[in-house]
């Protein structure tokens, strides 16, 4: 599954004018917690989600992917205002959030800034940019910084691979489908699989079988996420264990996104076959996925 990386860019006013438009880069932290196991709030109006603060510097020290900060900040900016829309775009769907800064006077310029998801400016780097020449600033005024991020979201079910398995010699054609975020008005949120060792207890255990929600005692569940540079992968293992009986299956929903629920909203990943195969008498039926989230530029 592909997508473009997700990015960010900043317009700066001084006494009403425009004075610099910069574009910047995603880090792999800000690409973690974009993308990160469980049930999250991504972006929010009230409180910027994840975009909580913006800071800028003078340090020289180039920002790099695997930065976590800035080298020398000299200034915090206030939030003033925040707005998420959605739009789709040569048939991808994006999250559109600008937010508008108040930098505080005195200001004479700024080399360095960043989107961070803590107060600190030296950890929780979610996106910013180092500058070869400083954006400069008349200290006798504030300044307005306007800062847009544009992220894509799959809000929709939709499928993301198709192909065959062999059980017993007998091919069985499949689909797997996704949904991996929740529109709303005034938040986003993902929905991504929770990572978690092997589990087979509890509300991440179960899964859906057809329309059964399968008991917690006869289900298992394990997931772990791996981030290497611009690619998430989601290795999800399930089934159902510890019951004798055959069992027809049609469709599996997996990959719970919530520990304090079980509600079907909340499974991001459905398999659904083409040809019934059925679990064995007295032996368990396992579904291995591995889902690979590549950001391409």
């Amino acid at each position: 599954m592909k997508f473009t990386v997700p990015n960010g860019n900043i317009t700066v006013f001084q006494n009403k004018k425009q004075i610099k438009f910069q574009t910047n880069l995603f880090t792999t932290y800000g690409l973690e917690q974009a993308y990160k196991s469980g049930k999250n709030i991504i972006l929010r109006n009230s409180d910027g989600g994840i975009f909580k603060y913006f800071h800028v510097g003078n340090g020289s020290t180039e920002i790099t992917q695997s930065s976590t900060g800035l080298s020398n900040q000299i200034a915090v900016a206030t939030r003033v205002s925040s707005t998420l829309a959605y739009r789709t775009y040569n048939s991808v769907r994006y999250a559109v959030f600008t937010t508008e800064w108040l930098l505080p006077s005195g200001l004479d310029g700024f080399t360095e800034f960043g989107m961070f998801d803590t107060a600190s400016y030296s950890t929780g780097l979610l996106c910013g940019k180092s500058l070869s020449a400083p954006i400069e600033l008349d200290p006798a005024y504030t300044t307005t910084v306007q800062y847009m991020v544009q992220i894509p979201i799959i809000s929709s079910l939709t499928t993301i691979d198709s192909g065959s398995i062999t059980i017993s010699s007998t091919s069985y054609p499949f689909t797997l489908q996704g949904v991996f975020h929740v529109e709303e008005a005034n938040q986003l949120s993902t929905i991504f699989p929770v990572e978690t060792p092997l589990i087979i207890s509890g509300n991440l255990s179960r899964l859906y079988v057809n329309t059964t929600l399968w008991p917690n005692n006869q289900s298992k569940y394990q997931c772990d996420v791996d981030v290497v540079d611009n690619t998430v992968v989601y290795n999800i293992k399930t089934g159902i264990v510890n019951y004798s009986p055959t069992v027809p299956v049609t469709n599996v929903y997996m990959g719970n996104s919530d520990p304090s629920s079980t509600d079907l909203i909340n499974y991001p990943l459905r398999l659904i076959f083409g040809t019934t195969p059925t679990k064995p008498i007295n032996l368990d039926m396992e579904f291995f996925v591995s889902l690979t989230i590549e950001l391409e530029n």
